[in-house]
């Protein structure tokens, strides 16, 4: 199967969410929407987006949550531009900046990043709200990441 874009049901919210919840201490999630591979029980989901200047410019720093091999990890990511190349087809760039890597998944990283850019790509910023027409390119810029944990 591949990742597709959904709204979050209740039951989902609580099988995936309300354990990361308790394992985290988070005390108030409010996601409604993800991108899921339900058949490698994956999900990619925006908890939430920050400026990087407090009065300018668009929501260019965003934060994630993404289940994978039973880990859940978090990352914070910068995208600077996205290139709207035609009417149904733009380039991004992702810059991950940091990410909450379980020990256990430390020596896999590169198959992460690859199921993790095909969630992004699936997904392309927006989820189930944008475009299912519009086609994207994602390119994971990991230069700058570091890692956590």
């Amino acid at each position: 199967m591949t990742f597709i874009n959904e709204y979050l049901s209740e039951d989902d919210y609580k099988k995936y969410i309300d354990p990361y919840k308790a394992r985290s201490g988070v005390k108030s999630l409010p996601v409604r929407r993800w991108t899921v591979d339900r058949e490698r029980e994956s999900f990619l989901t925006l908890t939430h987006t920050v400026r990087e200047d407090m009065y300018e410019g668009d929501y260019s720093i965003t934060y994630w949550l993404f289940l994978w091999e039973g880990e859940y990890i978090t990352f914070v990511q910068h995208r600077p531009a996205i290139r709207k190349l035609y009417d149904h087809y733009f380039k991004a760039t992702n810059i991950i900046k940091k990410i909450d890597l379980p020990e256990s998944l430390t020596s896999r990283k590169e198959e992460l990043f690859t199921i993790l850019k095909e969630a992004m790509v699936v997904n392309r910023g927006s989820g189930v709200v944008g475009s299912q027409k519009k086609k994207c390119e994602i390119t994971l810029e990991l230069s700058e990441v570091h890692y956590a944990k």
